[in-house]
């Protein structure tokens, strides 16, 4: 619905579900008297006289114009994008990208069955698996992960030598 700039509004609200028990009671109530009245006993004679006699005299009598508040959809918009289903994903690192660390990226499933992975707006190409092929990459993609992840913890951090400029003592030399 954001995606489409509508604003849902709920009818949560006490007076919301007041007018429409109202109007149940008002179809229960005149609809049932008046179909005894014109004798009808059978589903397609109540059908007919709902749609041909009832409902007419219904709109006429207890409905209002309204505004119609309907928009044009914007151009550009792509609607089998916004229909989709969406699922958000964390890339493993894999050929030879380091990290992917903290990427999100949105993958977005079509109801005609296109999938598309989106990176910060941009749409991102990608090669499908088949449930084998990711089988027998699982294990290279999680030892590659694992490896990373031994690098890191044997990377020994940087400590300047004993000679280094911060490392000297800085003496302010006052002339006497």
């Amino acid at each position: 619905m954001k995606e489409l700039n509508i604003e849902l509004i709920h009818a949560n609200s006490v007076q919301a579900k007041g007018r429409i028990e109202r109007l149940f009671r008002f179809f229960q109530d005149r609809l049932i008297k008046e179909m005894r009245l014109g004798g009808i006993k059978d589903y397609d004679s109540a059908n007919k006289f709902l749609r041909k006699e009832f409902l007419p005299w219904y709109n006429k009598n207890y409905t209002r114009e309204v505004e119609s508040i309907y928009k044009e959809v914007s151009k550009g918009l792509d609607l089998n994008l916004i229909f989709s289903f969406k699922h958000f994903s964390q890339l493993l690192p894999i050929n030879g990208v380091r990290s992917f660390d903290r990427w999100l990226v949105k993958v977005c499933e079509g109801l005609d069955g296109l999938i598309r992975i989106f990176y910060e707006g941009c749409m991102v190409k990608f090669v499908r698996l088949t449930r084998e092929e990711y089988k027998l990459h699982k294990e290279e993609i999680l030892s590659m992960r694992k490896n990373l992840l031994d690098k890191d913890k044997n990377k020994r951090k940087y400590s300047p030598s004993p000679n280094h400029p911060w490392r000297r003592e800085w003496k302010l030399k006052t002339e006497n």
